[in-house]
């Protein structure tokens, strides 16, 4: 709080101006009487504006909304107030922890200077797979604790209700899949982690987080049960999102005749998903189906009976694959 109460004294000793900062549950200016009788809501309602011979300039830092207020009486410049504006910006944010800063440039476009500041504060901690883990619910310290023996990673904290990390690990998929296992047999919590590619450093941090945003959503358009999402590898689901209206209505008449409509149950609807699963092996889908090969071969040509689209070929079973996603986008 020493370099904001600083900065204040010395814009509004320049100025010759009262300057307070509030926000929620706090306040700073230089006098108590600089400005008697404004709340926080009252500069949240008013901001933008003129209210009580005060300006009221509103900014977002690290989470929050702080509010500027200028005395608006006296001697006055538009370019002054965004002086002002830029070196209170500057005192909150030191005043915030690294990772505090880093969250909030994630949540902003951070200018050139503020990346410097970060990647000289970070440097190689930032260089490695970007992970997303979600649905931990209250046990936070838990699932770090897990995270603290099961992978490693060089950075992490928690970002709007997620943990963000960075993992230098080898094999990542494996390393995840193992936290993910350790966190469901200690915490009975189903996590899920994504992962979203490999940072370089803070330029690729923002990229790498909405890829694992975009995983995660996949996986919940998707039904889909993994819980390790691996963006590099959701191609297929990405190719369809990406498909126009019309092109997915009629890929999707293509496949799904009344005919095959009215035979598709649970069961049939299972044994689609192995084989896909499974890379249209039929020896390995019917055996994780607990049937027979030739079991798994019938149901195979019902469908063809009923679409046309005979999956041992390759020709045919990835166009229905498409149609197979884009239903389930419904």
């Amino acid at each position: 709080m020493d370099e904001l109460r600083e900065v204040l004294s010395k814009a509004s000793e320049i100025s010759n101006r009262d300057i307070a900062v509030i926000w929620d549950k706090g306040c700073c200016r230089i006098s108590e009487q600089g400005i008697p009788g404004l709340s926080y809501e009252e500069a949240r309602q008013n901001s933008g504006s003129s209210w009580k011979g005060y300006i009221i300039y509103p900014f977002e830092a690290v989470g929050k909304t702080y509010y500027v207020c200028i005395r608006a009486e006296g001697c006055r410049s538009e370019a002054e107030d965004q002086l002002i504006l830029l070196a209170i910006k500057s005192a909150v944010f030191n005043r915030c922890s690294e990772d505090e800063r880093l969250a909030a440039a994630l949540k902003e476009d951070f200018d050139t200077a503020v990346g410097m500041r970060l990647e000289e504060a970070y440097g190689q901690r930032l260089c490695g797979y970007v992970l997303l883990v979600s649905g931990y619910e209250d046990c936070l310290n838990e699932v770090l604790q897990i995270m603290d023996n099961t992978i490693e990673t060089t950075l992490r904290f928690e970002y709007e209700g997620r943990i963000l990390a960075v993992s230098p690990e080898g094999n990542i998929e494996e390393a995840c899949e193992s936290l993910s296992k350790n966190i469901l047999s200690e915490l009975l919590l189903e996590c899920t982690v994504a992962i979203g590619g490999r940072s370089g450093g803070i330029q690729d941090l923002r990229r790498m987080l909405d890829c694992c945003l975009e995983a995660l959503f996949i996986r919940r358009t998707y039904g889909l049960s993994d819980t390790v999402m691996n963006y590099d590898k959701l191609y297929a689901y990405r190719a369809v999102s990406c498909l126009s209206p019309g092109t997915k209505a009629d890929i999707l008449a293509k496949v799904f005749t009344r005919e095959f409509k009215e035979m598709l149950n649970s069961e049939l609807s299972i044994t689609i998903e192995e084989l896909f699963k499974n890379n249209l092996n039929l020896t390995d889908a019917a055996g994780k189906l607990y049937i027979h090969r030739n079991t798994l071969l019938y149901r195979l040509d019902k469908i063809f009976k009923c679409t046309g689209f005979d999956l041992k070929k390759f020709e045919d079973s990835w166009l229905f694959r498409l149609a197979w996603l884009i239903n389930k986008e419904k």
